[in-house]
């Protein structure tokens, strides 16, 4: 876990720890760095906060062109995640999660082309995704996909339905809670919160399905 040697990894991770603190990002780098290729698997939060870090160089790039290779190390970190983290991290934070994470990721940073977003996205939700945010998403590359003729109108169909079943399982779970009395006033104020976010997304998701072709009446 915390590689060959293991002195040298806990200074970087307190060097790295200390500049997170106080959200240095430029400063915690060389240290992120390190630790991401030496010592992989010895702390959740070199990827927790290695989001913030890559962003930040992201930010500081001039070009487009020059965020390119900054973008593949975002999309690098997750899948470091999906080997050396996620065996021992709690099931939410699983495959599904990680995925859903760098579908949504790439497809902000790098929509161009869109069939690798797409794919990363598709298989969150076939892995079992119902964040609300992974769906959202998946819905808004699968359109693009469509409209580029990638896929065809069935799936658009048939995944509005799937998008549209996972959200209101989800809806219903919150419901539940909202309704129970023996829930504490804190978990139906969350509960609440989530189903506002549910609300919200499946709105957006049949707004996307209702503009495109595919919610045509011959097709439906």
């Amino acid at each position: 876990k915390y590689g060959c040697d293991s002195l040298q990894c806990f200074q970087h991770l307190t060097i790295f720890d200390e500049y997170c603190k106080k959200k240095a990002w430029a400063d915690a780098y060389e240290s992120w760095s390190a630790l991401m290729r030496n010592y992989p698997a010895c702390s959740k939060n070199i990827y927790l906060r290695g989001t913030n870090v890559i962003q930040n160089k992201m930010k500081l790039a001039a070009t487009g062109k020059e965020q390119q290779p900054w973008i593949d190390s975002l999309m690098m970190m997750w899948d470091s995640r999906i080997k050396y983290i996620m065996p021992t991290d709690r099931p939410q934070y699983g495959e599904a999660y990680c995925l859903g994470q760098k579908g949504i990721m790439l497809l902000k940073y790098r929509p161009n082309p869109i069939d690798e977003p797409y794919k990363i996205l598709m298989r969150a939700v076939e892995l079992g995704s119902d964040d609300i945010t992974v769906l959202q998403n998946a819905m808004k590359a699968m359109i693009a996909m469509f409209k580029e003729q990638k896929v065809d109108v069935n799936t658009v169909v048939n995944n509005y339905i799937l998008f549209s079943d996972r959200i209101d399982a989800k809806k219903k779970s919150f419901q539940t809670t909202i309704a129970d009395p023996s829930q504490s006033e804190k978990a139906k104020t969350d509960a609440q919160t989530q189903l506002d976010d549910y609300t919200k997304g499946q709105a957006f998701i049949d707004q996307q399905f209702s503009a495109s072709e595919a919610a045509q009446c011959d097709v439906l």
